[in-house]
């Protein structure tokens, strides 16, 4: 087997996401709310293909909408006014693992090809953050852009495609062998847990 590309998933298997929970749970203690929901709405749209990443972000803000309680209006401006800006401010503080930088350069002086692709929108300013850069990855995607949330299939065939290879030469790198693992392997990929440091 052949390995001509590797997809890295970025929260909790680039950083500790338990180092970032708390952080991010005290910027949205007014929040709490629409922090169960957003994680529940997602949880209820995973796997599913949109036809674009417009799609998705309306499916995606009228169910949270429902499920906090709040306007689609009001849950979009606390999503990107509030939520994403309090997890790029929480990675500040954490940094990416010890290996992550090292094994990302190793592969790109191997010439494989190396994607990032996050559940969350903002990956570019979450890496950043890091103190990872951008250009380590030939790509840098998300799952709304793919137009579906792991473990979507067709998003993890979107991104073969793109690359120009067979999925059966790509492995994905995650923390989650429920969205991570499971498109991985539903899409013919090859998979491998990340646990920690």
């Amino acid at each position: 087997m052949k390995i001509q590309a590797v997809i890295f998933d970025l929260d909790g298997t680039l950083y500790s996401r338990y180092r970032v929970i708390p952080a991010v749970i005290w910027r949205n203690l007014r929040h709490l709310r629409l922090l169960y929901a957003e994680r529940s709405s997602r949880r209820g749209l995973a796997g599913l293909d949109f036809p674009g990443k417009d799609v998705l972000k309306e499916h995606f803000f009228i169910l949270l909408s429902l499920k906090s309680g709040k306007s689609v209006e009001y849950a979009k401006n606390w999503y990107y006014n509030t939520y994403m800006p309090s997890q790029v401010a929480a990675l500040r503080n954490v940094g990416a693992y010890g290996w992550a930088k090292f094994v990302l350069e190793t592969l790109k002086d191997e010439g494989k090809k190396i994607v990032l692709y996050s559940d969350y929108d903002c990956a570019g300013e979450k890496l950043a953050a890091l103190g990872l850069r951008p250009e380590l990855f030939d790509i840098v995607t998300d799952s709304f852009a793919l137009g579906g949330f792991k473990p979507c299939v067709e998003s993890f065939r979107k991104i073969a495609d793109m690359l120009g290879v067979e999925p059966h030469s790509v492995v994905v790198v995650g923390d989650r062998a429920d969205t991570d693992g499971l498109g991985a392997s539903a899409s013919g990929m090859h998979y491998l847990k990340v646990t920690g440091e």
